[in-house]
């Protein structure tokens, strides 16, 4: 067994919608809910939609040279409120489940998500000085214009 995870391109689109749409298909019929995908063409350009979207990371499990997997992670709300949450989805095929796919791929989309957080984090920090500079400035600059005139 030779597992290969990487980062998904439009081509994995087609096999990893396939393998959407057969799991929707498969918990729809179980519990009898309408289909969340009529088709396998609907989930294809879901998942085509996702990995093309910049700010969604997308990766695949490769397992002896087929996808056998596909995993997103993305902002689950752009309000404020939810600025911490993430929303993630991790799909494997039917004859590829028990064999610790769906662990690796969430794995790689945890690590992804911190390394995402610390990086903004660094971000913020190293801003702060900037702005504070800014403000002492025109502080500065207004008590100074203020005496003058």
């Amino acid at each position: 067994m030779s597992l290969i995870l990487r980062a998904a391109s439009l081509a994995d689109a087609t096999p990893a919608g396939v393998i959407c749409h057969a799991a929707f298909k498969t918990i729809a019929e179980r519990h009898a809910f309408p289909p969340d995908f009529p088709d396998a063409e609907s989930a294809i350009g879901l998942l085509g939609h996702l990995i093309s979207r910049p700010d969604t990371y997308s990766v695949v499990a490769e397992l002896d040279g087929r996808v056998a997997g596909y995993a997103y992670v993305n902002a689950y709300r752009t309000r404020p409120a939810y600025r911490f949450t993430v929303e993630d989805s991790v799909y494997i095929a039917p004859d590829a489940q028990g064999k610790g796919i769906g662990r690796a791929l969430l794995d790689r989309l945890a690590t992804y998500q911190e390394k995402t957080m610390a990086l903004k984090s660094k971000i913020k920090s190293a801003l702060m000085y900037p702005i504070s500079v800014i403000v002492v400035a025109f502080l500065v600059l207004t008590v100074i214009m203020i005496k003058v005139i």
